[in-house]
């Protein structure tokens, strides 16, 4: 009798060990997935969070962390200095800037803009004129639509037109929405993008001279 109970007895402690070593193996196994999950967080949100930018000499080169600029949409300053220098300035070299401007626009946005500016570009091409548009950033009032990342911009430009040695200079002034979207290198490092799209131009002062 005594022999059958410790046999029973070791083949319950047998039993025990096989469970402990079971769940040892499923929680190491548990603990290798979850660091690789975190791990494969950290890259991705390190890589997707770097903005990147060129030099004039074309090499690319990252820029301070999204993270930490767009807790408030600082950024949209960037989006908007490129929008004016891109789209608003003309001269016979920024052909392809502007039509990459327009990818900052959904699409029906960007194709009404087009017909509306089409003529005024069409004149100032003809004449030979040039043309320069600089972001007021003082200019510039956010307010934050909800949480998911949509805001009511408004800001202005002073572009100016010249001809000849004279200026006719304008204020160029911009009331649109805006809505996070994912970072595309580089098309939109910025991850904004622009819709229900408003601008205005008012002549400020005509036929300046050129200092």
């Amino acid at each position: 009798m005594k022999e059958a109970t410790d046999l029973f007895v070791d083949i319950i402690k047998e039993k025990n060990r096989s469970r402990i070593i079971v769940l040892s193996v499923v929680g190491l196994c548990l603990a290798i997935i979850l660091s690789s999950l975190i791990f494969a967080y950290v890259v991705y949100r390190e890589s997707s969070n770097t903005a990147y930018a060129i030099g004039e000499s074309g090499n690319v080169s990252t820029l301070e962390k999204v993270e930490l600029i767009t807790k408030t949409p600082d950024e949209l300053k960037f989006q908007l200095t490129y929008l004016f220098s891109a789209y608003y300035t003309i001269d016979f070299t920024n052909t392809e800037s502007r039509e990459s401007a327009l990818r900052l626009f959904v699409n029906d946005d960007y194709i009404k803009l087009e017909k509306k500016w089409e003529p005024w570009f069409k004149n100032v091409r003809e004449q030979s004129l040039s043309q320069e548009a600089v972001f007021v950033e003082e200019s510039l009032k956010i307010s934050q639509l909800n949480q998911s990342g949509h805001f009511q911009v408004f800001a202005q430009a002073i572009l100016s037109v010249d001809n000849a040695g004279y200026q006719n200079i304008y204020v160029l002034s911009v009331n649109t929405k805006v809505k996070r979207v994912g970072r595309s290198f580089p098309l939109n490092p910025h991850g904004f993008i622009f819709y229900d799209y408003q601008d205005e131009i008012v002549l400020r002062d005509k036929n300046v001279p050129i200092q």
